[in-house]
């Protein structure tokens, strides 16, 4: 009665990913009872089963990872990388990709301030200055040593006077 109580968790745990869970149940119930064949048998497979869980999800955040370097999304990359080295951090993968692991983190960072440039042109074009202004602030306050950051902390205050001038003339046009 107490097998298929735990069973049934461990079925449940398993079904949902919980796998430690499972694993220290079965365990806990084979200590209580070594003797219980079945018991040996169902840890046999949780661990089986887990460990197969393990090296699918490693092969799958492994393969990603070497996609997106391929294609050099860096910030998919360095997402897939870093799910990796969380989970599985002493994983044989995750120590092949380490090496890597500080130019994919710089060239992501690189990625997402060309796009916060690209987006603050885009905005000023648009005559969205305070937007525009929003956006360059944020840049420079998480990339402050950056070329970019340089660039926005000359243009920043001509972006201000533009928003001035801009609304200065939609109130002129209002009234």
């Amino acid at each position: 009665r107490t097998l298929e109580l735990v069973r049934g968790k461990v079925e449940d745990d398993m079904a949902v990913g919980s796998w430690d869970q499972a694993l220290n149940d079965i365990r806990q119930f084979t200590l209580n009872f070594p003797v219980n064949s079945d018991g040996r048998t169902l840890l046999a497979r949780v661990t089986r089963e887990r460990e197969l869980f393990r090296e699918s999800t490693v092969q799958r955040f492994y393969e990603e990872a070497k996609y997106e370097l391929e294609r050099r999304n860096w910030r998919r990359a360095l997402s897939a990388v870093q799910k990796l080295s969380e989970r599985y951090p002493d994983h044989a993968k995750t120590q092949k990709l380490r090496p890597q692991f500080r130019t994919i983190q710089e060239n992501a960072e690189i990625e997402e301030r060309q796009e916060m440039e690209s987006r603050i042109r885009e905005l000023v074009q648009g005559k969205r200055f305070s937007d525009a202004i929003a956006l360059s602030e944020d840049l420079l306050r998480r990339f402050p040593k950056s070329p970019q950051a340089d660039a926005i902390e000359a243009l920043l205050p001509k972006m201000r006077d533009l928003a001035i001038q801009h609304e200065a003339d939609a109130i002129k046009v209002r009234t």
